[in-house]
Parts: structure tokens; sequence; C-alpha cells
């Protein structure tokens, strides 16, 4: 099990009650990572399309995509390419 605010240089996400545990299976990998809060699915149009804001290079690493509605702006986290990098691997070993 991983939390991911650790992982990524911030706080410990495990202590809100907002906290929750995302479990990830790739090929002979299972592990959790406890983010701070999840949003459930959000969908978007094509329209809503975004480039990512700067973000510091751990965190732009694992961002897939994002989108804009109503001045918010929604990165799209890559649980897959979490999975596929070296320092989550390590980590989760």
């Amino acid at each position: 099990m991983v939390d991911l605010g650790v992982m990524l240089g911030h706080q410990p996400c495990g202590s809100s009650s907002k906290a929750r545990l995302l479990s990830i299976k790739k090929d002979d990998l299972y592990s959790g990572v406890i983010v701070d809060e999840v949003f459930g699915l959000q969908t978007f149009s094509s329209h809503e399309k975004a480039r990512p804001n700067e973000l510091d290079s751990m965190d732009d690493a694992f961002v897939s995509g994002a989108f804009e509605r109503d001045g918010e702006h929604w990165k799209v986290f890559s649980l897959y390419r979490l999975a596929e990098s070296e320092d989550f691997l390590n980590v989760s070993a």
C-alpha cells in the first residue's frame, strides 16, 4: 500500500475522512494507493479538453490529460502510468 501524497513529496493523504484506497492490478502487481479524495466519475465533452497546468516533474509523469469546465481545471491521473513507474514499483515492493 502506497500513500500517493507521500510518494509525490506532499503531505500524507491517509489522515482525512475523505481519504480513499484505490486498488491497482497490473500484470503480477497487486497494490493499493491511498489518495486524499475521490470525486467520482466525471464526464467531459471534447470541447472541454485543455492542456495540463504546469506541474512538478513527478506529478506530470502521471497526468494523461486535462479538461476545463466552468473555469475549473480537472487533471486526468493515470493509475496505469503510476503502476509502470520505477518509483512506485520500488515503494510498493
